[in-house]
Formats: structure tokens, sequence, C-alpha cells
């Protein structure tokens, strides 16, 4: 936890600890980037459409369950 006095008070902040595994390589980040780039553009398929198109029909979703 990072705690820090901030004009009479007391701020707590937790830190994150990030796993060394769970951190993107520059080419990682440019392929994340370019897919959100598409997506802001509209280039994606629902999966709804993917299976129309693919000829399958579509699969029944079950809601969450507690």
């Amino acid at each position: 936890m990072e705690i820090q006095r901030v004009e009479g008070t007391v701020v707590i902040k937790p830190k994150r600890l990030v796993d060394a595994e769970d951190v993107l390589t520059t080419k990682e980040e440019e392929i994340v980037r370019s897919g959100e780039e598409q997506i802001r553009r509209g280039g994606y398929v629902t999966l709804e459409k993917l299976e129309y198109e693919m000829g399958r029909t579509s699969r029944k979703r079950r809601g969450k369950t507690t």
C-alpha cells in the first residue's frame, strides 16, 4: 500500500503488483492498438453474423447462473 498525506488528509492507495507474464511486448502492443483501431472503424463481425455466414445454426446462449 502507498500512504500519502495530502492537504491534511491521509490517502491510502493499494499498489498493484504486475506479473512479468502479464506485460505486453512491443509487438503485442502494436497488435492490440491495430485491433482497437479496426473496432473503432467498424471492422468487426459479431459471432452471430459469423456463424450465420458460415451456415451454422446459432448456439443458444445461457444466462449466468449464481
